[in-house]
């Protein structure tokens, strides 16, 4: 059972080594989805590589974006480099670009991004036929339906265990992305769902003031490791590419003393930041999921400040100099204390700039040296056996073997000494001097004539030469890839249909799938009425089940499936998709370009309410402590949230959240632009919240 790191910088990358990851996963700066995260040029990202390998480390690299036709080439050309630099998987969400990578790379393993929002079985299976090695399971998955995954098919699983968490179904959040344009499903979220919102009822009565009702705590599953090992879980994934190495470091080391030692420190989890904690709705823990008011990474309690002229803090377990608390002031403000010493267990210490701190309150720390350093720590060296041989007329030579591994390394011609000989211990001496690389000598030995001559310089060249081939040797894996093929962009020439505007949401002969269903309630699902003759999907997941069960029903996929891009339209229509609508993220000028390479029936949504979230959570039920979550009897089944600017957000509850956004998605002054590109159909949507 794999431990799966993240990193978003080299120091990251070091401490997941550290602490014992299995393997890592991190972006390259494109096309993933924390744009954030430092991005590493074609030397540093093969140093990584070979760093990971060295370690039996394994190294995905996130792809997992959604690509504009632009961007499509650039992509590929990507993903071309990383698999010659024998990266061991990629993670991707984008259906064009998997089918380019199917196509072109077929020995590429690829491992299907959370952002797919897989979170059945039927959708798994699907996966699976794609071709995929590992599928990382929406945050949304019940453990059953894991479970069930893993008993009947043969595909990896993947699951978050530890870390943030969206409260959006992954990949369905377009909150972002029509507030400022920055797209979640491309990686540069701005985290509406941090923010503080109002709530109101259906008769907009304000019901609860200024509160986090979007924020949910952090992911915490160490407890349920019994649980993973039982069903042989593939990977256990942590989350944090942009957090700290501390953090990396206390969470990889704790969830591989559980999984190996049934141990872990709690304490330590606690400190390196949390919102609180919940085991999520992989574990159907609606009870602790959120919390009213939004609480940052706050450390660990073990300080408080006492009453009195003189600030005095007293502390609750020993601490360092270089440890960093947070104080807060009589405004409410907060700010950072660095120690100046050392203090002991019920010491009391007075820091005389923290006059103004409110009393009495208790203080965390939120930056702990002693764990900072260790993270920082040299990796252990690895251990080599070097095997010489100095005979005077024959070539010098050196084997070196490390993890299985050997090279070997033949230099000039040894010579008789005329004046001083190399002696035996110089020349081991100078051969184990393998200073900043990763390896240290455990052995050395060999056979060598008396009164040989043999010049330093060349030995310490010889002993580089070594090392160097000895690092290929271990980290090029896997040996044996055919070379990849050639990507072109490819188009189709389509036959002039004319436009026609319409509603498929509201069309009776359409059945609209929901936006999420697990497991249990898609094998439950009752027969279609007869005079049903399409089928609107929302989960890419659904295809499949629909595809088994009616296969002669005609099949939609709705902007939530997140077609973007003229590769992803030409896999749809192979997959079995009859007409496809775009996804909201693409701009008129975009479609209308997707429009003239493709042949499929396509359809561009115009105008309409939208949602922006589907969340499983409701933000009410933090206000409702008689939650039964049986929606239909609520009295907040229908509500608003207000943001900070007064805009309004009207939420739906039907079993899970619908967050719509304050003004509906208007293209209608680019309807000539949309009508001239020869669309199918040009969607006006009247919903629940249209005029």
């Amino acid at each position: 059972m794999e431990i799966l790191a993240p990193a978003g910088n080299k120091e990251m990358v070091h401490s997941a080594i550290l602490a014992g990851a299995d393997a890592i996963y991190m972006g390259t700066g494109d096309f993933n989805a924390r744009a954030y995260t430092e991005s590493f040029d074609d030397e540093s990202l093969k140093e990584i590589i070979k760093l990971c390998h060295l370690h039996d480390v394994k190294l995905y690299i996130t792809m997992n974006t959604l690509l504009y036709n632009h961007e499509l080439e650039k992509a590929y050309e990507l993903c071309h480099k990383l698999y010659d630099m024998d990266v061991d998987a990629l993670i991707v969400q984008d259906l064009g670009l998997i089918s380019i990578l199917k196509k072109h790379l077929p020995e590429m393993e690829l491992h299907a991004s959370t952002q797919m929002n897989i979170h059945h079985f039927y959708g798994a299976k699907m996966m699976e036929d794609l071709g995929f090695q590992r599928i990382v399971l929406a945050r949304e998955t019940p453990w059953e339906e894991i479970c069930r995954i893993k008993r009947e098919l043969e595909i990896e699983v993947e699951i978050f265990v530890h870390g943030s968490l969206c409260v959006c179904q992954s990949g369905q959040c377009y909150f972002s992305q029509r507030i400022g344009g920055r797209s979640g499903n491309r990686g540069a979220c701005a985290q509406p769902c941090r923010k503080n919102y109002r709530l109101y009822d259906e008769k907009q009565n304000l019901v609860a003031d200024w509160g986090a009702y979007l924020s949910p705590r952090d992911l915490n599953t160490i407890e349920e490791m019994e649980r993973f090992k039982e069903m042989q879980i593939d990977s256990l994934k942590i989350e944090g590419r942009m957090k700290t190495p501390e953090y990396v470091y206390s969470v990889v080391k704790n969830y591989r003393e559980s999984r190996d030692h049934c141990s872990y420190n709690e304490k330590e989890l606690e400190e390196v930041g949390n919102r609180g904690y919940t085991k999520g709705l992989l574990f159907d823990d609606f009870k602790h999921y959120g919390e009213k008011k939004r609480r940052g990474q706050k450390g660990r309690i073990l300080g408080e400040i006492l009453p009195g002229k003189k600030k005095t803090i007293r502390f609750y377990e020993n601490v360092k100099k270089g440890d960093i608390f947070l104080i807060e002031n009589q405004k409410g403000d907060k700010y950072p204390l660095t120690l100046t010493r050392d203090h002991k267990k019920n010491e009391k210490a007075h820091y005389s700039h923290i006059y103004d701190a409110k009393v009495p309150q208790q203080i965390r720390r939120v930056q702990n040296r002693s764990l900072k350093e260790e993270c920082r720590r040299d990796l252990p060296k690895i251990p080599v056996n070097i095997q010489y041989s100095m005979e005077i007329g024959k070539n010098a030579r050196f084997l070196c073997k490390a993890k299985g591994k050997s090279v070997e390394v033949m230099g000039d011609i040894v010579e008789g000494a005329k004046k001083i000989p190399l002696e035996k211990e110089k020349l081991e001496k100078q051969f184990t001097k393998l200073g900043n690389t990763p390896f240290e000598a455990m052995e050395i030995c060999g056979k060598m004539d008396e009164s040989i001559f043999y010049p330093v310089k060349k030995l310490n060249e010889l002993r580089r030469l070594a090392m160097d081939k000895l690092l290929d040797e271990i980290t090029q894996y896997p040996i044996h890839r055919s070379p990849g093929g050639v990507y072109h962009f490819t188009k189709e020439k389509r036959k002039e249909r004319k436009t026609i505007f319409r509603d498929p949401i509201n069309e009776e002969s359409c059945f609209k799938m929901p936006y999420f269903m697990g497991g249990n309630e898609i094998d439950n699902w009752e027969e279609f009425k007869e005079d049903i003759s399409s089928i609107l999907l929302r989960n890419i997941g659904d295809l499949q089940w629909v595809k088994e069960k009616y296969p002669d029903k005609t099949i939609i996929a709705d902007y939530p499936i997140n077609i973007l891009n003229t590769e992803a339209v030409h896999w749809a229509n192979e997959w079995g998709f009859d007409e496809i609508c775009l996804s909201i993220e693409a701009k008129p000028e975009e479609g209308v370009e997707i429009r003239k390479t493709t042949a499929g029936v396509l359809e561009y949504f115009t105008y309409g309410d939208t949602i922006v979230m589907t969340n499983v959570f409701c933000p009410f039920s933090l206000i409702n402590e008689k939650c039964d979550r049986n929606c239909q009897k609520c009295y907040y089944q229908k509500g608003y949230l207000e943001d900070e600017f007064g805009e309004i957000y009207p939420v739906i509850r039907d079993g899970i959240s619908h967050i719509y956004f304050h003004d509906k998605l208007d293209h209608r002054h680019h309807i000539q632009e949309l009508k001239n590109g020869n669309f199918d159909y040009l969607r006006i949507q009247r919903g629940d919240f249209c005029e």
